[in-house]
Formats: C-alpha cells, structure tokens, sequence
C-alpha cells in the first residue's frame, strides 16, 4: 500500500494536472528538448545551492567567532553577510537567466506565478 502512494505522488509530479507543487515543472508544457535542457539547468542549480550551503556554513562560522571576541567588529559582520547574500544573488539571476532563454513567452508567464517557489533565501 505504501509503494502505491509513493507512485500516486511520483506520477502527480511527472503528470501534474492543474495542481502545483514546488519544483513541479509540469505546468509549463515543456518539449523534449526544453526538459532535457532544463534537467540540466536544475542539476546545477542544485549542485550551485549545495555550495551556497557550505559556503554560508563556514561564513557563519566565522561570524561565531567574531561574537566570541571581546570586542564585536560589526564590520567584520557586515563583509561576511554581505559575502553571502552576493554569493546567492549570483546563483538566483543565473538560474533565472537560463530558465529565461529556454522558456518561450507563453511558458515565461506561468513560470512567474511561482516564482517565488525558486527564489534563495
């Protein structure tokens, strides 16, 4: 019984209806070639999100450190927060750009409405 709604979930991912779910693409209408090209395109931002979280969990880190000083160097904090929200600015507009040139203008405007489903925070 539970192999049979792990393949009711799976088969609402792939097969979508009028539902949406986070990451759930199905709306769109891809063709073959823009689903191929766009498992790419979500492997590496994926692999790119990955690095995000290692990256902001050494910063984060060093931002410890910094509180455990007899002195908090506020500037110090400012640089590593302001490292991270670049570091992720980048990684968010070159997911955006390349879902941008692959998706016609029709598909663009459904891909708007949850948007925010692929924003960084």
């Amino acid at each position: 019984m539970k192999s049979f709604f792990v393949f009711l979930l799976l088969f609402s991912f792939v097969y979508g209806g009028d539902s949406h779910y986070k990451n759930d693409l199905s709306y769109l209408n891809l063709s073959n070639t823009q689903k191929v090209k766009m498992e790419h395109i979500l492997k590496e931002h994926r692999h790119a999100l990955q690095n995000l979280r290692e990256y902001k969990h050494d910063l984060e880190e060093n931002k410890e450190k910094l509180f455990l000083e007899s002195v908090l160097d506020e500037d110090k904090i400012r640089v590593i927060n302001a490292k991270i929200n670049e570091y992720s600015t980048k990684i968010e507009i070159n997911f955006f750009k390349k879902t941008h040139e692959l998706l016609t203008p029709e598909q663009r405007k459904k891909f708007e409405k949850y948007i925010e489903d692929w924003k960084i925070e």
